[in-house]
């Protein structure tokens, strides 16, 4: 356990010096624009991996692993699905996404559609800073609560000590890298979470002896592990439910802010085409190894009290402790590159759309300090929560992506496509969005209308939430005046 703690420490030391690093690089420019965007001016490459690696989070190393060992083969829908977002986002909405927030000024997903419908009061922008500060606190809750999780799976630490260590570590690095160091850090980290799930699948496979054995094993235990469609059959509600929820999922991706920045920050929009190609290429195989290390896990430990430590479970089984330090660093990656990535963004947010409104006459020095501290405060919380929370993590980081994509989504999508789009239309979709999810949620749990929650259990809140969301925006533009000015300089 030594050699594997030496290891990942290794690993930490390596992001504090490439954080350093991508700092020293933007210093002669150093400001708002650098510390939220890295001034529009970062390579392709880093750009795409970091999206695949914020977006990816310990979802794929905790949350998607451990529900493949809880459910089966079925949670490959997701995988397959989750590899569009990449493609997608920055063959579709990248390069309109970029120019169209440089040409209004605006640094965040936020900040750029408050500025494309002209919202002089800043209602869009004050509302979707506090919606995307709300979800984003549960998001990184949920991270810090992995990492508490592993660490006490690896090192049998308290997971109060191991959540504190690595909210320390990224609050630190986020605190004072900024976006460009965010970006470069995330590269290094989706590589290495694509590198440490191929090691793991192909070790795992080697262990059980093939896809016919481990398939063998999995059906003496419950056949639905082995069925694609997990038990139901293919033409029925229940599975199209369960395929709907999936395909809300990927969609919501690319309404969450910390993933939709991304493109902004892209030095050009020549490359959005071959950014999507390789995203695709990073995202199959990382998803693809995540489910079937769940299912190498079930196979060969099946009788684990927590999936959550599903993959530090099967890392121990399989590798000695060297190997074993570079796995757990990859699932560190995985938690640091989407942490940092949704401290700074609603971070950001907050300051860009709520502190400047109310305070306009403030100094970009003042907002850059104010922004960096509440990094750090909205770090703390998160820490906090991550180590009382008890629900799985996958459903913390599924309501928190379903909430910020049900809220930005559908809006995003209009505004770069359909000029009829609406101040009034905007912000009936922000706020419909957000509601839906969250009184969705409350039914399911049996908060309210408890009558309910066993005919909505199934249904992913994001599948309501943009579904009202895109209504609202519709139906409110269509009686509304559009924005004029605005429309007419980004040319949709």
């Amino acid at each position: 356990m030594n050699l594997t703690l030496f290891v990942a420490v290794a690993y930490l030391f390596i992001i504090i010096l490439i954080s350093w690093w991508a700092h020293k690089r933007g210093i002669e420019d150093w400001g708002e624009g650098e510390y939220d965007l890295g001034n529009r001016s970062i390579h392709w490459f880093p750009i795409m991996v970091s999206t695949f690696a914020s977006a990816s989070s310990a979802f794929v190393f905790v949350g998607l692993f451990g529900l493949a060992y809880g459910t089966g083969l079925s949670i490959m829908w997701y995988a397959m699905l989750a590899t569009l977002v990449g493609p997608v986002l920055f063959w579709v909405f990248g390069k309109r996404l970029r120019n169209f927030s440089e040409t209004l000024g605006a640094y965040t997903l936020v900040e750029y559609l408050n500025n494309r419908f002209e919202d002089e009061k800043g209602m869009i922008g004050g509302i979707g800073a506090l919606i995307s500060f709300i979800f984003l606190f549960f998001y990184v809750g949920g991270q810090i609560r992995a990492a508490g999780l592993q660490f006490k799976t690896f090192f049998e630490w308290p997971i109060l000590f191991g959540a504190v260590l690595m909210g320390i570590i990224i609050v630190g690095y986020t605190f004072f890298a900024g976006f460009r160091g965010v970006v470069w850090t995330d590269t290094l980290q989706g590589l290495t979470m694509l590198f440490s799930m191929i090691l793991l699948s192909i070790a795992g496979l080697y262990t059980i002896g093939g896809f016919e054995e481990l398939f063998a094993q999995l059906a003496a235990q419950n056949s639905s592990l082995v069925s694609i469609t997990g038990g139901r059959p293919i033409i029925s509600i229940s599975f199209t439910l369960f395929l709907s929820g999936w395909i809300a999922s990927g969609l919501a991706g690319m309404g969450n802010p910390q993933v939709s920045v991304r493109p902004m920050g892209m030095e050009d929009d020549s490359k959005m085409e071959i950014s999507g190609i390789t995203a695709a290429m990073v995202y199959a195989p990382t998803y693809a190894t995540a489910v079937l290390g769940g299912l190498i896990a079930r196979a060969l430990l099946p009788n684990l009290g927590n999936v959550d430590t599903a993959f530090g479970a099967l890392v121990i089984e399989l590798f000695h402790p060297v190997i074993g330090g570079i796995m757990l660093g990859g699932l560190l990656a995985a938690i640091m590159s989407t942490s940092d990535s949704q401290l700074l963004t609603a971070s950001a947010e907050f300051i860009r759309n709520i502190y400047k409104k109310v305070r306009p006459n403030s100094s970009e020095k003042k907002r850059l300090i104010y922004t960096r501290l509440l990094v750090a405060i909205l770090g703390v919380l998160a820490i906090i929560a991550g180590i009382y929370w008890k629900e799985a993590v996958f459903w913390f980081i599924l309501f928190a992506w379903g909430g910020l994509g049900s809220a930005f989504f559908p809006l995003m999508a209009f505004s770069l496509f359909w000029e009829k789009t609406s101040r009034e239309g905007a912000l009936s979709g922000i706020l419909s969005g957000f509601l839906t999810v969250v009184i969705w949620k409350s039914i399911q749990e049996g908060f309210i209308l408890s009558q309910f929650s066993s005919n909505i259990a199934n249904i992913y809140e994001a599948i309501p939430g943009i579904i009202v969301s895109t209504i609202f925006i519709i139906v409110i533009s269509l009686i509304t005046e559009k924005p004029k000015e605005k429309v007419k300089e980004l040319d949709l």
